[in-house]
C-alpha cells in the first residue's frame, strides 16, 4: 500500500492530485493506498473520500490514515470509515501512543 497525502486547502485540487498519484503508483504495483480526508469540523470528509475513491480506475484495499486520530468522537466515527470501503484504519486510539490507548484500541478491534 502507499500513503497518498496532500496540503491543506482546497479539496477538489487535492484529490484530482492525489488520484493522478494514485494511478501512476499503481501503474507501478501499488495494490491499495492509505488516505482519509477531515473536514473543518474534524469529522470525516465522507464527500471527498467517496470522491477519491470513486476516481480511481478500480477498488483498492484502502486504509484511513492517522487523521483519525483528531476525530472528535473516533468512537461513532468506525462505522462511517467501514462504510466508506475502508478496510483497516492507521491510529493510536487517540492517544500519543498506542500503549496510553490500548484499551481504546481494542474496543475498535471489536467493533469492526
Amino acid at each position: 500500500a502507499a500513503g497518498i497525502n496532500a496540503e491543506y486547502g482546497d479539496n477538489s485540487y487535492e484529490i484530482s492530485t492525489m488520484v493522478s498519484d494514485a494511478k501512476e503508483l499503481a501503474k507501478n504495483g501499488a495494490d491499495g493506498f492509505v488516505f482519509g480526508f477531515l473536514d473543518g469540523d474534524q469529522a470525516v470528509d465522507i464527500n471527498s473520500c467517496k470522491l477519491f475513491m470513486k476516481s480511481l480506475s478500480k477498488e483498492y484495499q484502502c486504509t484511513f490514515h492517522r487523521a483519525f486520530d483528531f476525530i472528535l468522537n473516533m468512537s461513532n466515527t468506525l462505522q462511517t470509515v467501514k462504510d466508506l470501503g475502508f478496510s483497516r484504519i492507521l491510529t493510536t486510539g487517540g492517544g500519543p501512543d498506542v500503549s496510553s490507548s490500548l484499551d481504546e484500541l481494542k474496543n475498535f478491534a471489536s467493533r469492526i
